[in-house]
């Protein structure tokens, strides 16, 4: 998965690596995601505990959903088509 903001990339093979550099950073809001791999010939999405720890961050964001690295066919969707009627931010009581 590979995070962008601010010119800056994080890109890391294991999503608890990413998110640590992510919230170490104090970072808080994304342009955009892409993940792809290497493994698969075919598209890739992100898991279950990726797509909410983005939600915690943004309610809706383009994600860029590429295959193998050799390919150039990707999917951009937004989080809401991945993670529809989704618990966030501002689901929380504020004091």
């Amino acid at each position: 998965m590979k995070i962008h903001k601010d010119h800056k990339d994080f890109s890391d093979e294991e999503f608890e690596n990413l998110k640590q550099a992510v919230i170490k950073e104090g970072h808080t809001s994304f342009k955009a995601i892409a993940i792809s791999s290497d493994q698969l010939d075919t598209i890739i999405s992100p898991c279950g505990i990726c797509r909410q720890f983005i939600r915690e961050f943004t309610q809706d964001i383009p994600i860029y959903m590429f295959g193998n690295d050799n390919d150039d066919k990707f999917i951009k969707v937004y989080l809401s088509d991945l993670l529809p009627l989704s618990f966030g931010p501002e689901n929380l009581l504020h004091s």
